[in-house]
């Protein structure tokens, strides 16, 4: 199945590729009659036109991508609400989040940070069970990351852990 490019919205609009790329990807800015609009949107509806992401991600260096790292989350009885909590702030950010678990095994969550970091995501989110001090791997520290329901000794890496002693008082 041939995927529907900028070239074919434009091929069956009769509009130029620059004018169709500016409708389609709502660059600012650029005065475009509405009606030429409407009928680049239209056609490329009815072709079924789909952005190229992976395009797009080259092009803006950011590929809309949020890694989730766990340990062992998947068994937490809190571990749904992360993953949904995090879910909904990438969404928030128009980003996809990829689920990684590590079960615990330091070079698979090194290899998954590696594997994520090659495919340009633009953060991290690393979550323990529960909260825990922890030495992620050092190669976390190349990418934007939150260690979620962990820290580190030293402090060296961004983290955000619950006010448990808080929760107790109130």
């Amino acid at each position: 199945m041939k995927q529907i490019t900028l070239r074919d919205v434009a091929e069956v609009s009769g509009f130029s590729i620059t004018t169709v790329s500016h409708v389609l990807n709502k660059v600012p800015g650029k005065r475009i009659h509405r009606e030429t609009s409407e009928r680049i949107q239209q056609v490329a509806s009815d072709l079924g036109y789909r952005p190229n992401h992976l395009a797009q991600s080259l092009r803006r260096q950011r590929s809309n991508t949020i890694g989730f790292i766990s340990d062992q989350i998947a068994t937490s009885p809190h571990a749904g609400k992360k993953i949904l909590g995090a879910q909904k702030a990438a969404a928030e950010h128009e980003s996809l989040l990829l689920l990684m678990n590590t079960d615990n095994d330091n070079d698979l969550a090194d290899r998954e940070i590696r594997a994520l970091i090659d495919r340009q995501v633009d953060g991290i989110v690393y979550a323990a069970e529960h909260h825990t001090v922890l030495t992620p791997p050092a190669v976390l520290r190349t990418v934007p990351h939150v260690l979620l329901d962990a820290r580190t000794e030293d402090g060296g890496f961004s983290w955000v852990v619950p006010d448990e002693i808080g929760g107790v008082r109130a």
